[in-house]
């Protein structure tokens, strides 16, 4: 119980008016509950008010011209403890004052009593300062004494006499029971739910049950229900942390009591901003973030970070107002969302994107468009001195394979270990450092017969990785291939010279269709070119043999044939501007400009 003399220190404090007097016998005297604030505003205050039942009992309470328009606790009498309990408060701004009246008692005084006199007392009082915090700044109580006199009249038996032998029901003793709430089972945890409901189980003898609902543990049950229930469901408590406080009165057994703490929080946090601290460096791959908001009640328990839309990545509330380094990011634009949840669970969400600029690209110079297998690959080019440089060997027949590795080595800052990893995962990775003036040359194994794009990446001592390079193709093929190459090429140019009867032809195309079928899974790349090669030196063939016997339709048509190849000339120029030409395109120009000379000498 907390000291009912009057401290003299700043605080707010209460106290009754009148504080002291004379009753007779059997008279009704009214008195106040006044709050002094101490010069600061108050919004709310609870308490008890104690009095002798053996020489007092309320009439009524009157909550008319007070301070307070919310009650938490409806003022309330019992005259067989003895107590009066109250609990209210008042939106901002709040009550400043010295004389704000809470409520007002009426007593009777039922008989004189040894001493002649009675005190009335306050008891678990709390006085709450409008600071947002809900500050408990209570300095004193005061308290009202009051001598009782004989009555007017003598009084007409001696059997009020009687009546302080009757052994009052608060010196029962009284145990404590378990309460349980299926909607708030954790007494520690926070809830966003504002509908609490509490189970407990009753005597058999049980007669009455007592509840109320406070913001102490000693708050007194003063709300009856008769017959006894229970169980009990509250509607639209307020956010905060609330005890549910409940007393069973028995007929033979002793009292039971409760009192089950409980946590309320339904609002989100506070909106908040995603803000980027490292505004002045673009390239930064691991872009400094602010995160800071905050909530009311339970607190922010932790953030939730999704990048572009991926899974969540889990923040630790102690990281909040600091700077938040992101993994690291590749160049361009990204997506943001972080969300705030506090610890009952509720959740605020703020959005936003930002870009990573790109370091400096590298330059790919050099590079072989054929290889053998087994042999070494030397690509070279240019970059920023200092640079590490990335190259990446992407098999085209597995892309979606190898595109999934080069992304999982990027975001790891790593590369597969063994030679063996790396045939697995079609693709190859190797790394070198560019010199003072920016050069670089990196020399691999070649990888397994197929067809390949080679591109590179730049990355700096921040682990900043630039977007790709240009790119270049590569035919990769078996030794014993090239040989047979060689053979069917110069086999089709004797065949070319010399072919006189339509026997020769049949015999050449089979054995061209027999090879293809035998090489094509394993020689491909290498085959579509010299195939090419084969069709145009047929070509060639043909137009010198029809050149022989020029007649007036061959004029028509060989001017027919003068502008389709001026067209397909134009085209591969376009082609050649826009990315360059491949090997075969290479080739076909140099065949059509030289058929387009040849017209030219014959018109």
């Amino acid at each position: 119980m907390l000291s009912r003399s009057v401290q003299a220190q700043p605080g707010a404090s209460l106290y009754f008016s009148p504080a002291s007097g004379t009753k007779k016998v059997g008279a009704t005297f009214p008195i106040a509950v006044l709050v002094n604030s101490g010069g600061q505003s108050i919004n709310a205050a609870e308490g008890e008010v104690d009095f002798d039942s053996n020489k007092l009992e309320v009439v009524s309470i009157s909550k008319s011209n007070s301070i307070f328009n919310i009650w938490t606790t409806e003022p309330a009498f019992s005259n067989r403890n003895g107590t009066v309990n109250f609990g209210g408060g008042l939106p901002s701004p709040g009550y400043t004052g010295t004389n704000g009246t809470i409520i007002r008692i009426t007593f009777r005084v039922k008989v004189a009593g040894a001493g002649s006199s009675t005190e009335i007392t306050f008891a678990s009082v709390t006085i709450l300062a409008n600071d947002g915090q809900g500050t408990n700044i209570l300095s004193g109580l005061g308290r009202a004494t009051f001598s009782i006199g004989s009555p007017a009249l003598p009084s007409p038996t001696p059997i009020v006499t009687e009546k302080p032998a009757t052994t009052p029901t608060t010196n029962k003793n009284i145990t404590a029971i378990q309460v349980t709430s299926p909607s708030h089972p954790d007494q520690s945890k926070w809830y966003a739910n504002n509908n609490p409901e509490f189970q407990w189980t009753l005597p058999a003898d049980a007669t009455e049950v007592l509840l109320v609902l406070g913001k102490k543990s000693t708050s007194i049950p003063t709300r009856s229900y008769i017959p006894p229930i229970s169980n009990r469901k509250l509607d639209n408590v307020a956010d905060g942390v609330w005890y549910f406080n409940g007393r069973i009165r028995t007929s033979t057994s002793p009292d039971l009591s409760f009192s089950y703490k409980f946590n309320v929080d339904v609002a989100s946090p506070r909106s908040f901003e995603i803000t980027r601290i490292d505004q002045n460096d673009p390239t930064n791959p691991q872009p400094q973030l602010s995160l800071a908001t905050s909530d009311d009640t339970s607190g922010v328990n932790r953030y939730e970070i999704r990048l572009d839309g991926g899974d969540p990545t889990t923040v630790s509330q102690s990281l909040v107002g600091k700077s938040y380094a992101l993994p690291v990011q590749f160049p361009g634009k990204h997506s943001i969302a972080v969300q705030a949840i506090d610890n009952a669970g509720n959740t605020a969400t703020a959005t936003g994107s930002f870009e990573v600029v790109s370091i400096d690209i590298p330059v790919i110079k050099s590079s072989l468009d054929k290889l053998k297998t087994g042999e070494t690959f030397h690509v070279s080019g240019t970059a920023k001195p200092g640079y590490t440089v990335r190259l990446y060997s992407i098999n085209k027949n597995d892309r979606k394979k190898a595109l999934a590795s080069v992304i999982n080595i990027d975001n790891t800052k790593t590369t597969p270990q063994t030679e063996a990893e790396l045939q697995k995962n079609s693709i190859q990775v190797a790394e070198t450092k560019s010199d003072q003036e920016g050069n670089w040359d990196i020399a691999i194994p070649s990888p397994k017969s197929g067809a390949y794009t080679i591109y590179t990446r730049a990355i700096d001592d921040r682990g900043a990785i630039s977007s790709p390079s240009n790119t270049k193709a590569l035919s990769v093929y078996k030794p014993g291939i090239e040989t047979i190459l060689n053979f069917l090429n110069k086999s089709w140019q004797v065949a070319l010279d010399f072919a006189a009867n339509q026997w020769l032809w049949i015999l050449l195309a089979l054995l061209g269709i027999f090879t293809g079928m035998f090489l094509i899974k394993e020689a491909y790349p290498a085959l579509a070119l010299e195939f090419q090669k084969i069709r145009y030196i047929s070509n060639e063939y043909k137009l010198h043999k029809e050149l022989g016997t020029k007649t007036k339709k061959t004029i028509v048509e060989l001017k027919l044939l003068n502008n389709d190849i001026k067209k397909e000339l134009a085209l591969l120029d376009k082609i050649e501007q826009h990315r360059g030409l491949q090997s075969d395109e290479k080739y076909l120009k140099e065949k059509l400009e030289k058929y387009l000379q040849i017209l030219k000498t014959i018109r």
